[in-house]
């Protein structure tokens, strides 16, 4: 099993692409999910991680996807990625397994902590 801890470097910004947000106190903007954040770079990095909250970017910085990035690309897509896939339809499959992969995973990580107090 994939751990817990999210490896930014093993998803291929997953997150920033297939999670929407809404402008407000944590995004300086709207992004629909399934659209690339303007910030990621072409080698799926984010072009202003080292500056995100003093830009408004307050979401991404307390965002933790607890694994399920990497668990989308590498165990169920078997390391396919949303951006050079020849399969057209492959993005939107992953972008709709996201957010219940990322779901299960806050949940396992809320009850490994609950047995552990």
């Amino acid at each position: 099993m994939t751990e817990l801890r999210p490896d930014c470097s093993r998803c291929a910004g997953l997150c920033c692409v297939a999670l929407p947000f809404s402008r407000g106190a944590d995004f300086p903007v709207d992004k629909p999910g399934g659209v690339p954040c303007g910030n990621l770079l072409i080698d799926d990095r984010c072009g202003i991680h080292d500056r995100l909250a003093e830009t408004g970017w307050r979401g991404c910085v307390t965002f933790d996807c607890f694994g399920a990035g990497q668990r989308v690309m590498q165990e169920t897509f078997r390391g396919r990625t949303w951006r050079d896939d020849p399969d057209p339809g492959l993005p939107a499959r992953m972008f709709s397994v996201l957010p219940v992969v990322h779901q299960l995973h806050e949940m396992s990580y809320l009850l490994a902590q609950a047995i552990s107090y």
